[in-house]
């Protein structure tokens, strides 16, 4: 497929601006830390999970043989 990154990154950011929308319009609870923090916080959980993701899909391969 030759245009895979640029549909999986537009249903990321499409998501994320459906569930940031939904967050700030209706939260489940009240906020106890700064918006800020919390995406900080939480942007960096993604980033070591989606690095940890393609090491694993790496390491794994390896490991079997």
């Amino acid at each position: 497929m030759q245009h895979e990154l640029l549909i999986r990154l537009t249903f990321f950011f499409g998501l994320f601006a459906v569930f940031a929308l939904l967050e700030r319009l209706a939260p489940r609870r009240p906020r106890v830390q700064p918006v800020g923090r919390r995406w900080a916080t939480n942007w960096a959980i993604l980033i070591l999970d989606a690095g940890a993701l393609r090491l694993l899909a790496l390491l794994l391969p390896l490991l079997a043989v």
